[in-house]
């Protein structure tokens, strides 16, 4: 993780300067001080629900096994940090495990429903009119209704 040039300058305690300039220091401590559950109770809630499908990934530190500072220092914390992950380190670890460029299963569905929650929050917004695909003037190219997002991306070509 980078240090945040700008972050922190106005603190006049060196260590308190140190963690406003990194970010992974500042989300870590805004977890805890928040009191964040851990990336393995909302990956068991949202699995008891049926929000997701897979399993709490048990031990955080097997998926860094190419990295074996990070996988030690994950395994050998007083905190069990391996399995009691927060929340923002678990969505990143549970990314690496899908190979690092897309958010899994836990990440995917906390970022969806907080764009469903603030759509919903907006009285304007179409979620809050009772909008439903079929009133959409867009359709797809057989003329059948934009009602999924996997053909909201085929319809702005950024899928096939």
């Amino acid at each position: 993780m980078r240090t945040m040039v700008k972050e922190g300058n106005d603190e006049t305690d060196e260590q308190l300067k140190a963690l406003f300039k990194s970010l992974a220091r500042r989300n870590l401590r805004r977890g805890y001080n928040l009191r964040l559950p851990t990336g393995q109770a909302v990956h068991k809630y949202l699995k008891q629900r049926g929000a997701v499908e897979t399993d709490p990934i048990a031990d955080v530190s097997a998926i860094f096994s190419s990295k074996p500072a990070l996988r030690d220092f994950l395994k050998n914390t007083s905190s069990r940090m391996f399995e009691r992950t927060p929340l923002w380190f678990y969505i990143l670890a549970e990314a690496e495990q899908g190979g690092g460029n897309r958010l899994g299963e836990v990440g995917s569905w906390l970022v969806a429903s907080t764009f469903i929650g603030v759509l919903l929050a907006d009285p304007d917004s179409a979620l809050s009119r009772g909008f439903t695909p079929e009133l959409s003037p867009l359709s797809m190219p057989d003329n059948s209704a934009i009602d999924s997002i996997a053909k909201w991306m085929r319809f702005a070509a950024v899928m096939e």
